[in-house]
């Protein structure tokens, strides 16, 4: 039973061509989804209390919450995309014989 299961884990692993590339992918797309879960209940807040009341401060916090979103968003796709690099050769290489 074991070691059917430690030949599945090292199938897994053996996909890994460049472990580096697929471990800062990791740590990119958890904080990018860290930032994204956080921040956009708070924009939908402050688009409620906007249509409430328009004051500089909720416009300029507003702003400045879509820039982090943003950010937030571009970090998760960079997390996917250096993740995916790190597996993509060795997929690559296994359909190409």
């Amino acid at each position: 039973m074991k070691e059917s299961s430690n030949n599945q884990n090292q199938a897994i692993f053996s996909m890994i061509v460049k472990p580096a590339h697929v471990f800062a992918g990791l740590i990119l797309i958890i904080i990018g989804s860290l930032i994204v879960v956080y921040d956009y209940p708070q924009l939908e807040y402050l688009k409620n209390v906007e249509q409430i009341t328009e004051s500089t401060d909720t416009i300029g916090l507003q702003g400045r919450l879509q820039i982090e979103f943003t950010v937030g968003i571009t970090i998760l796709i960079a997390g996917i995309i250096l993740a995916g690099y790190g597996m993509l050769k060795k997929i690559k290489g296994s359909l190409v014989k």
